[in-house]
């Protein structure tokens, strides 16, 4: 029997699930599933939206609820991949609307949460108490975000970590011309509390100002000029949404990650397998990303981020020390080995 697969995702934005999803849904075609995607709160124009449709049928739940439905109707003995808390709540209450009976598979994304979050944390506790009920198949991203959940009391009988590893398909070629001519530290990531953005900027005004030489790039959504501070609108660069990575990895003196709070920061991983020196705080499973990255670094405070950053500012890594670091990395964070733990989870 053909075997199907419907995911549901609040949105097909440039974000860590959404990136897994786009590749999921790829590899799962090869091996001839049929997939339906329902985005939640997305549309046409969400960044992963045209490279999802190229594989599979794709649709908006508000704008074409009754298609919703039908698949739900049409395919009662497929396999339902609920991403994060939203996909969740709406693959059950889809299923109780429309009187099916799929088993739901909870695809749990986050890992951590800041002490003002408490409506957070109370909902955790009911869906925790909620997966003691409906005992699903459970799949965390990371071994923290498994070790977090179980702390809320989450059904862990039926449940798997699987990480990322290197879910986006980054392109190697044609990456003979560095994307700035100046040297520059980057930062990769959307402006959001849980980054960090703060401890960047205050890294960014102690060391910048002393290496006029370097520069700051952003990579990501959300920040604007205004967040910038004056002493360093000069060395700051704020990109925006960027799909060809690889060249900004590939040329950075480092990549900084400041974050306070991830599940599994796909940013390293991408790094690592660009041979980009990495210097960072623990957050998340950073610590198991970076165990055998040669060039990656994680600190217990500013002064010590500042100080390392320094070290590599004026005495950078050779290229063949970086082209080393990323083949080691390519080989250990290859995405086949992510598909298959799925594959053999959902469809054993």
């Amino acid at each position: 029997m053909k075997k199907t697969l419907i995911h549901i995702i609040p949105t097909l934005e440039n974000g860590g699930a959404e990136t897994v999803l786009t590749r999921l849904v790829e590899e799962f075609s090869k091996d001839s599933v049929e997939q339906i995607v329902i985005s939640l709160q997305g549309n046409e124009t969400d960044f992963n939206h045209n490279k999802i449709s190229s594989f599979c049928r794709l649709i908006h739940a508000r704008k074409d609820f009754q298609s919703v439905k039908e698949v739900f109707q049409k395919y009662p003995e497929a396999k339902v991949l609920a991403w994060m808390y939203k996909g969740i709540f709406k693959a059950h209450l889809w299923k109780v609307k429309f009187k099916t009976k799929q088993e739901v598979i909870w695809n749990i994304r986050r890992s951590s949460f800041r002490s003002k979050e408490i409506y957070q944390r109370v909902s955790l506790f009911v869906f925790g108490m909620y997966s003691k009920i409906k005992k699903p198949p459970i799949i965390y991203c990371a071994f923290q975000a498994e070790k977090t959940h179980n702390t809320y009391g989450f059904y862990s009988r039926k449940s798997k970590v699987i990480q990322n590893r290197l879910a986006k398909n980054l392109v190697f070629e044609n990456t003979d011309n560095p994307p700035l001519k100046a040297e520059y530290i980057l930062y990769v990531g959307r402006h959001n509390h849980a980054k960090g953005p703060d401890r960047l900027l205050e890294i960014a005004q102690t060391l910048l100002p002393k290496n006029p030489k370097h520069s700051l790039l952003i990579a990501g959504s959300g920040w604007t000029k205004e967040m910038i501070p004056s002493i360093l609108e000069n060395q700051t660069l704020l990109l925006g949404n960027v799909r060809k990575i690889v060249p900004l990895y590939k040329y950075a003196t480092a990549l900084v990650f400041t974050s306070y709070s991830e599940g599994y920061p796909n940013v390293l991983v991408e790094a690592a397998v660009c041979g980009t020196p990495i210097i960072g705080f623990a957050a998340g499973d950073s610590p198991s990303i970076l165990a055998d990255h040669s060039l990656g670094y994680l600190v217990a405070s500013k002064d010590i981020f500042c100080s390392q950053l320094q070290e590599i500012m004026d005495k950078p890594f050779s290229s063949e020390e970086r082209a080393t670091a990323a083949k080691k990395a390519l080989n250990y964070f290859d995405f086949k080995q992510t598909y298959q733990a799925y594959h053999n989870f959902i469809f054993p």
